[in-house]
């Protein structure tokens, strides 16, 4: 009788700890659709562009040369179905006006949401993401994967055209 009760004990934490755990995915489903559809409206995302996600955290960008490079590359390719989007690693509004006004950023910006990092699996390392407008992610580029620019580029010029 006590091993039953045992058992039963067993299996009534592991569906507890199950559930806490469903509940938490959910959770951070529902925080990710919520901050990509304020991404969506912000930036009037229509169903033939692309997101292009930066990811930035001030004082510490290894990759702000980089990004300005791909910049530079969208202009130079008349690049025109896509909205792009710094990703702010911050925890106050004014830091994202201090980005704007050191980078002399003329595209979105939003506040960093872990939400985004977790449906991802994205890491500290990631610099850029391209999303679909439905939310999927098409492809990432990490700082150390360190493709030539030209490679890097192409890469990106294939995601673009062709997911």
């Amino acid at each position: 009788m006590q091993r039953i009760k045992s058992f039963n004990l067993i299996v009534l934490l592991f569906l507890l700890l199950n559930t806490n755990n469903l509940l938490s995915q959910l959770n951070e489903e529902v925080r990710f659709k919520e901050f990509f559809n304020k991404i969506k409206k912000t930036t009037q995302l229509q169903k033939n562009e692309k997101l292009v996600l930066f990811f930035v955290s001030l004082g510490s960008c290894p990759g702000c040369v980089k990004i300005e490079k791909i910049l530079n590359f969208f202009e130079e390719k008349q690049i025109k179905n896509i909205k792009i989007v710094a990703v702010v690693h911050c925890t106050r509004k004014r830091d994202l006006e201090t980005f704007k006004d050191i980078y002399k950023w003329q595209h979105y910006i939003v506040k960093y949401d872990n939400s985004l990092f977790l449906k991802y699996d994205l890491s500290t390392n990631t610099l850029l993401a391209l999303l679909n407008f439905e939310g999927n992610l098409i492809w990432k580029y990490n700082i150390n994967d360190n493709p030539n620019f030209t490679s890097l580029c192409n890469q990106l010029l294939y995601f673009l055209n062709n997911k």
